[in-house]
């Protein structure tokens, strides 16, 4: 092969590879939802339901009381421009009231104490934690870009929510077996 043929064909093969790395690297990246939390527990079943179809960002982390909590200026536009926030009832965390007052995204509160009905923190049972994972799995579906990843989540919050049924059988099973006068929690727990 001449000089020429040769240049053209090292052209030719480094194009294509070129060519090739941009079509796989636009055809991987997709829409990736970002989803801001205001609570440790929040997060924790963000990252179980959503997996890598979410980005999670928690403003609490660190924070060594989460009713006190106070947000950096990244921390106050990424509640803005989310697009899922999950936070606790208005009123739970002041500052992040008023960053999910300012917004026009979804939303989804979650009130710690109420939903177990005796103001007990409902992830410690995991009947109350199971429902919450069924609105935080209606949350990113709802703001997920494709019929592929909202498949994804629901499949993912399938497995999860049979870990906490499974869970809760075996809780139930030992409340009933064993009395318990107190349970204690931190909140860093």
């Amino acid at each position: 092969i001449g000089h020429r043929a040769k240049t053209g064909l090292i052209a030719l093969l480094v194009f294509g590879n070129l060519v090739s790395c941009t079509q796989e690297r636009t055809s991987s990246e997709r829409a990736v939802p970002h989803v801001v939390v205001s609570l440790g527990v929040f997060e924790t079943l963000v990252v179980a339901i959503g997996g890598d179809r979410v980005s999670t960002m928690n403003v609490a982390r660190g924070a060594t009381e989460a009713h006190d909590l106070e947000l950096t200026p990244d921390q106050a536009t990424s509640l803005h421009s989310a697009d899922l926030v999950i936070a606790g009832p208005k009123g739970f965390q002041a500052l992040v009231d008023d960053a999910v007052a300012a917004r026009s995204k979804q939303t989804l509160r979650l009130d710690p104490h109420q939903a177990s009905g005796n103001g007990v923190h409902f992830w410690i049972d995991p009947h109350q934690l199971t429902k919450a994972s069924a609105l935080i799995g209606a949350s990113l579906r709802a703001v997920m870009s494709t019929d592929a990843d909202r498949a994804y989540v629901q499949k993912r919050l399938r497995v999860v929510t049979e870990q906490l049924e499974g869970l809760a059988t075996t809780y139930d099973a030992r409340l009933q077996t064993h009395r318990l006068d107190a349970l204690a929690a931190e909140h860093a727990s």
